[in-house]
Protein backbone atom coordinates (compact mmCIF):
# COMPACT_ATOMS: atom_id res chain seq x y z
CA UNK A 1 0.00 0.00 0.00
CA UNK A 2 1.81 3.36 -0.63
CA UNK A 3 1.25 4.38 3.23
CA UNK A 4 3.84 1.84 3.97
CA UNK A 5 6.10 4.08 1.27
CA UNK A 6 6.01 7.05 3.20
CA UNK A 7 8.85 6.94 5.81
CA UNK A 8 8.03 7.20 9.12
CA UNK A 9 9.92 10.29 9.70
CA UNK A 10 7.56 12.01 7.03
CA UNK A 11 4.63 11.04 8.59
CA UNK A 12 5.45 12.40 11.93
CA UNK A 13 6.28 15.85 10.46
CA UNK A 14 3.37 16.11 8.98
CA UNK A 15 1.19 15.14 11.91
CA UNK A 16 3.66 17.67 13.47
CA UNK A 17 2.22 20.34 10.63
CA UNK A 18 -1.28 19.81 10.82
CA UNK A 19 -1.21 20.18 14.30
CA UNK A 20 1.00 23.42 14.86
CA UNK A 21 -1.83 24.86 11.86
CA UNK A 22 -4.62 23.97 13.84
CA UNK A 23 -2.96 25.25 16.86
CA UNK A 24 -2.15 28.76 14.92
CA UNK A 25 -5.89 28.91 13.71
CA UNK A 26 -6.53 28.98 17.27
CA UNK A 27 -4.29 31.78 18.15
CA UNK A 28 -5.54 33.46 15.87
CA UNK A 29 -8.99 33.12 16.34
CA UNK A 30 -8.51 34.36 20.25
CA UNK A 31 -6.88 37.07 19.33
CA UNK A 32 -3.35 36.38 20.58
CA UNK A 33 -1.83 36.29 16.76
CA UNK A 34 -2.17 38.75 13.98
CA UNK A 35 -1.29 40.73 10.92
CA UNK A 36 1.05 43.41 11.39
CA UNK A 37 2.34 44.58 14.18
CA UNK A 38 1.48 41.49 16.19
CA UNK A 39 -1.06 40.54 19.00
CA UNK A 40 -0.41 41.31 22.59
CA UNK A 41 1.54 38.50 23.26
CA UNK A 42 4.41 40.13 21.09
CA UNK A 43 3.54 43.24 22.70
CA UNK A 44 4.33 42.09 26.47
CA UNK A 45 7.83 40.66 25.12
CA UNK A 46 10.30 44.36 24.71
CA UNK A 47 12.96 44.40 21.43
CA UNK A 48 15.71 44.01 24.09
CA UNK A 49 14.76 40.69 25.29
CA UNK A 50 13.84 39.26 22.25
CA UNK A 51 16.93 40.31 20.55
CA UNK A 52 19.13 38.82 23.54
CA UNK A 53 17.02 35.68 23.51
CA UNK A 54 18.47 35.54 19.66
CA UNK A 55 21.95 35.85 20.58
CA UNK A 56 21.65 33.28 23.06
CA UNK A 57 19.67 30.91 20.82
CA UNK A 58 22.24 32.21 17.66
CA UNK A 59 25.20 30.69 19.96
CA UNK A 60 23.73 27.71 20.69
CA UNK A 61 23.65 27.12 16.52
CA UNK A 62 27.14 27.68 16.30
CA UNK A 63 27.90 24.83 18.52
CA UNK A 64 26.90 22.41 16.22
CA UNK A 65 29.39 24.21 13.96
CA UNK A 66 32.37 22.45 15.68
CA UNK A 67 30.80 18.84 13.92
CA UNK A 68 31.03 20.21 10.59
CA UNK A 69 33.64 18.38 8.11
CA UNK A 70 35.77 21.66 7.43
CA UNK A 71 37.84 19.86 5.76
CA UNK A 72 35.08 18.54 2.67
CA UNK A 73 34.42 21.39 0.37
CA UNK A 74 30.79 19.28 -0.81
CA UNK A 75 29.66 20.46 3.02
CA UNK A 76 31.17 23.38 4.63
CA UNK A 77 30.51 25.46 1.90
CA UNK A 78 26.68 24.94 2.16
CA UNK A 79 26.95 25.43 5.78
CA UNK A 80 29.04 28.27 5.30
CA UNK A 81 26.94 30.17 2.88
CA UNK A 82 24.09 29.43 5.18
CA UNK A 83 25.53 31.06 8.10
CA UNK A 84 27.16 33.84 6.33
CA UNK A 85 23.68 34.96 4.30
CA UNK A 86 21.13 34.88 7.04
CA UNK A 87 22.89 37.66 9.20
CA UNK A 88 24.14 39.58 6.21
CA UNK A 89 20.35 39.44 4.65
CA UNK A 90 18.20 39.92 7.12
CA UNK A 91 16.42 37.02 6.31
CA UNK A 92 16.57 33.34 7.22
CA UNK A 93 14.83 31.96 3.76
CA UNK A 94 17.96 33.43 2.07
CA UNK A 95 20.13 31.55 4.00
CA UNK A 96 18.65 27.92 4.03
CA UNK A 97 18.05 28.45 0.55
CA UNK A 98 21.56 29.37 -0.35
CA UNK A 99 22.59 26.33 1.63
CA UNK A 100 20.00 23.86 0.21
CA UNK A 101 20.71 25.01 -3.66
CA UNK A 102 24.76 25.40 -3.01
CA UNK A 103 24.18 21.95 -1.72
CA UNK A 104 22.52 20.56 -4.84
CA UNK A 105 24.71 22.11 -7.42
CA UNK A 106 27.78 20.08 -5.32
CA UNK A 107 26.54 17.00 -5.40
CA UNK A 108 25.41 17.26 -8.75
CA UNK A 109 28.72 18.26 -10.00
CA UNK A 110 30.45 15.61 -8.30
CA UNK A 111 28.25 13.26 -9.75
CA UNK A 112 26.79 12.43 -5.76
CA UNK A 113 22.95 14.01 -6.75
CA UNK A 114 21.67 10.43 -5.18
CA UNK A 115 23.24 11.64 -1.56
CA UNK A 116 21.19 15.01 -1.63
CA UNK A 117 18.62 14.74 1.20
CA UNK A 118 17.07 16.29 3.80
CA UNK A 119 20.68 16.71 5.43
CA UNK A 120 22.65 17.45 2.25
CA UNK A 121 23.79 13.76 2.28
CA UNK A 122 25.27 13.10 5.72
Amino acid sequence: MIMNAIPQALKHAITMGIGMFVALLGLVKAGFVGRGEGGPLTQLVPAQVASAALVVIGAMMMSAAAHVDWSDRATSVPVFLTVALMPFTYDITAGVGAGVISCTVIRAAQGRWREVGASCGR
